[in-house]
């Protein structure tokens, strides 16, 4: 598959939603051009239309199943393609002016709004064809494992976009998060290998939210644990995070050791006025994996855990991942 086959196959399918959506709602560019127009109602927006692209468009499907069909035959050259094109456009995005830059091949005369929408949706849309393709090679036994490395990158780069649009950016995670959680099921050694070299103190809450559905083992859980404690001294953990963290230990296999120290700094932190839910949280998932807690499991159950409301209720929590 080459990078001329994708790039024309992506924009003829970006123009063509884009086409159907303008001639569906007037409002459209009246909205975009309001100055006045608020970020969180745009967020929304997007968010609101890039998780209803499938059903928005009937075509979505098989485009997606042709763009895989023509990259099968050369499966390392196309996912790096996809990567590329993926990495491409997130760096493409000036964090000062707000804005990517024009998508090439795009025959569209827009707004700032309206490019930012449209390169949005071709970063959607690229996840989505790595994320079927990525699926479509796992259940082959195909998937080339030599490209996990750059797999990780495009993830980093990913965690690194800092935008105004939180729902749109947390959904993009979400996707990644199920590309990585498929892929650790096949090799999770090259995962530990590379992605402690993209944590640090600013992008844990992004990272650890693609990683939440890995199906770990105790030295992955033992290197985000020691960040979640370089985060609790700098005072900037926050519940999202802990929250994040119990989903990857309850997927991983751990030793009691680890299990016991992980306990322990949450029991800590229980009543702690900052990061009580979350800590409620990955209490809950570690309690079944150690038995001697038992003791504890029905008071805290009663006096904490009835009590505990959703963490992600509204998306001002949501807002502390980024």
């Amino acid at each position: 598959m080459s990078g001329t086959i994708f790039d024309a196959a992506l924009s003829g399918l970006l123009q063509s939603f884009y086409h159907q959506f303008e001639r569906n709602m007037k409002n459209f560019d009246q909205g975009f051009q309001n100055r006045n127009y608020k970020i969180q109602e745009l967020d929304n927006f997007f968010y609101n239309i890039f998780i209803s692209v499938p059903n928005y468009l009937p075509s979505y499907s098989s485009f997606l199943k042709t763009i895989i069909s023509i990259a099968l035959p050369n499966k390392t050259a196309s996912l790096v393609v996809m990567l590329t094109k993926f990495n491409d456009r997130l760096n493409s995005y000036d964090n000062n002016t707000q804005q990517f830059s024009n998508y090439p091949g795009i025959s569209i005369k827009t707004t700032a709004n309206q490019n930012n929408f449209l390169n949005f949706l071709a970063v959607f849309v690229i996840s989505d064809i790595i994320r079927e393709y990525s699926v479509e090679l796992i259940n082959r036994q195909l998937f080339p494992k030599d490209l996990i490395p750059k797999l990780i990158n495009s993830i980093f780069i990913l965690s690194r976009l800092k935008t105004q649009f939180t729902m749109t950016e947390y959904e993009l995670f979400r996707k990644w998060s199920i590309i990585l959680s498929r892929v650790s099921q096949i090799e999770m050694s090259e995962i530990i290998k590379y992605f402690p070299q993209f944590i640090d103190e600013h992008n844990l809450g992004p990272l650890i939210t693609v990683c939440q559905h890995i199906h770990g083992n105790e030295q992955f859980v033992e290197v985000i644990f020691n960040y979640i404690q370089f985060y609790k001294r700098k005072k900037i953990l926050t519940n999202p995070i802990l929250t994040c963290f119990a989903n990857i230990i309850s997927l991983s296999t751990c030793g009691l050791e680890c299990l016991n120290k992980i306990f322990d700094f949450s029991w800590n932190l229980r009543s702690s006025e900052q990061n009580k839910s979350g800590a409620i949280d990955v209490i809950t998932s570690l309690f079944p994996l150690i038995p001697d807690k038992a003791p504890r499991v029905q008071q805290f159950y009663k006096s904490r855990v009835y009590k505990h409301t959703l963490l992600l209720k509204n998306w001002k929590d949501l807002q502390l991942l980024f």
